[in-house]
């Protein structure tokens, strides 16, 4: 039996006691992941299958894929599927957090002006990423029912993504991962603006559509969103660097970071501060020209 139909028995095994969203996500790490082993099944074979994938995903990837075979050759073993019980052991070096870039104040500038002054209604969920934090699923997902303008109030509370089965490509709406990515975000007056101009002619349920009016699948609109940078001449972003921007430009402004936590969805301000919120080099500049001038007027 080939590593992918024992993945496949343990899936269909836990499918009824877990999301659909995990389930369909954890079909696509056996379709896309671990239908590349044809090896034998042993120890010393999983341990390099385990590398090759470390050397082309990220760590959580690879961390996602060894956790998967596992309980799946577990469960196989458990269920004389297989002859010996076999647990890749292979130890993965997390790597150092990845920071995502946030755009600088004048590629905003540029990005936003563009958008409303051509009109372009498509792309005003870049805006609403970008006015308040929300990540692309979350955008996609925001529906009219979600938006209580009486209050200026967004309430977030589904997320929306893709996966891959049988060779095609489907979109799938869930509650967000975690409990506090459940929120309320308060509507600001350049929003409320947005989202006025966006309700004059709804197409959907969906604020942010296609021109048909249809759901837009979440690589569809990153890819869109990337080759509007590139027709702007701005260099290479990706669509998380919005809420990033968002993050980074209400630190600069003196919101303390428990506030940006809760806005963003974290489980803890500590994740803010890893993840998100980095002053940029210029920034760190102006921080040691104010230290010395300090230090210089001490002296005399």
């Amino acid at each position: 039996m080939k590593l992918k139909d024992i993945v496949m028995q343990y899936l269909e095994n836990i499918k009824y006691s877990i999301k659909q969203k995990t389930y369909l996500f954890y079909l696509q790490m056996n379709e896309i992941y671990v239908v590349g082993f044809n090896k034998e099944i042993s120890l010393s074979n999983l341990n390099e299958f385990i590398v090759s994938i470390k050397e082309k995903y990220s760590y959580s990837t690879t961390k996602l894929v060894k956790s998967l075979i596992n309980r799946s050759l577990n469960l196989a073993f458990e269920n004389g599927l297989t002859k010996e019980k076999i647990v890749i052991t292979l130890h993965l070096k997390n790597q150092q957090i990845r920071k995502v870039q946030a755009l600088e104040k004048q590629e905003q500038a540029k990005l936003e002006n563009y958008i409303l002054e051509n009109n372009k209604i498509y792309y005003f969920g870049i805006l609403l990423s970008l006015y308040t934090g929300l990540r692309l699923g979350e955008v996609l997902a925001l529906k009219w029912q979600n938006i209580d303008i009486k209050n200026k109030l967004i309430y977030v509370d589904k997320s929306v993504g893709t996966i891959s089965q049988n060779h095609k490509t489907l979109t799938i709406e869930s509650s967000p991962k975690t409990q506090s990515s459940i929120r309320e975000i308060p509507i600001s007056k350049k929003l409320l603006d947005l989202i006025k101009v966006l309700r004059q002619n709804p197409k959907s349920d969906y604020v942010i559509v296609s021109h048909n009016g249809k759901q837009i699948q979440s690589r569809a609109y990153q890819k869109s969103f990337e080759n509007l940078l590139k027709k702007l001449h701005i260099k290479h972003y990706g669509f998380h660097s919005l809420r990033h921007t968002f993050a980074t430009r209400l630190l600069e402004n003196g919101v303390d970071i428990k506030t940006i936590s809760e806005l963003l969805g974290h489980s803890s301000p500590t994740i803010t501060l890893n993840r998100y919120v980095h002053t940029n080099l210029q920034n760190k500049r102006k921080a040691m020209e104010i230290f010395t001038k300090k230090s210089a007027k001490l002296a005399d």
